[in-house]
């Protein structure tokens, strides 16, 4: 039970990362909205955009790699079934993450 929760707290902080990355890259995709930006502006958040949006895939990429090898090792053994639910929900929250 112990290492069940342990598992299932080190795939919550990597969700909670790739949230956190999507979060930062929606804001910085705010500077689009504005009008009477200059080509230096538009060039810098250009760049910015396209560092957050690959920092945003690394960290899904991560999630999903931490999630899918714990619900492979939850098939394997006799596992809490509050680890398998944990597990679900936090695919759940990253599909949500990847829509938005």
């Amino acid at each position: 039970e112990k290492r069940a929760k342990a598992h299932l707290e080190q795939a919550a902080a990597e969700v909670l990362v790739a949230e956190q990355k999507a979060v930062e890259l929606k804001e910085a995709c705010r500077v689009w909205a504005e009008s009477d930006l200059v080509a230096e502006e538009l060039k810098e958040a250009t760049e910015k955009s396209l560092r957050l949006e690959r920092e945003v895939n690394k960290a899904l990429g991560e999630a999903r790699k931490v999630i899918a090898c714990r619900q492979i090792e939850a098939k394997n053994k006799n596992t809490p079934q509050s680890l398998v639910n944990g597990l679900e929900q936090l695919q759940n929250r990253l599909v949500q993450v990847q829509s938005e």
